[in-house]
């Protein structure tokens, strides 16, 4: 873990892919429904194989770097990030739902900010073994495995499942690199 000069920049995303900073906030993390300002002592860069995702119809919670009190990002939907599974995080994203918001795919939604030109995420790795990099993954190698076990157990929900949602669908690392 690092020490960061000040907290990350809350993130917004237009709604169209693109992921702006809005340098009147700073992240806040949830804690059960709590929405809580992360210590600078727990912010790593986001480890690669991390990606980032759009809350749509969510609104992150800031605290305003002038007043430091919380309110709602106006600018666009919140950001979360997805950290690879090597890591565990400290804080999931603060927002808030708007009644007509989707349904959300089940993730873990990690805080996440922008601080010197990279991304923040609070979070500590916790497993060394490189197995758990995913630098490793190889989609060539993903759709063979899928095939192989969809095949191998052709009446399996379960597999079934994993194959087609986890995989193909969602692509999911810890999934993928144990294939």
């Amino acid at each position: 873990m690092q020490t960061l000069t000040h907290s990350p920049y809350i993130l917004y995303s237009d709604g169209n892919g693109n992921i702006f900073e809005d340098k009147s906030l700073y992240v806040t993390g949830r804690s059960g429904w709590e929405a809580l300002p992360i210590p600078d002592n727990q912010w790593i860069e986001l480890p690669n194989g991390g990606s980032l995702y759009e809350l749509p119809g969510r609104r992150g919670i800031g605290i305003d770097v002038l007043t430091g009190d919380m309110r709602l990002c106006e600018k666009g939907w919140a950001v979360a990030a997805f950290i690879p599974p090597a890591h565990t995080g400290f804080y999931l994203a603060a927002y808030e739902t708007s009644p007509e918001a989707p349904i959300l795919p089940l993730f873990c939604y990690t805080a996440v900010g922008w601080h010197a030109d990279k991304f923040y995420v609070p979070a500590v790795r916790i497993e060394p073994d490189i197995r758990q990099e995913c630098s490793g993954y190889e989609q060539a190698a993903i759709d063979r495995g899928t095939s192989n076990l969809l095949e191998a157990y052709p009446h399996n929900r379960l597999v079934k499942h994993l194959m087609e949602n986890c995989c193909q669908t969602y692509q999911c690392p810890l999934l993928e690199t144990s294939l």
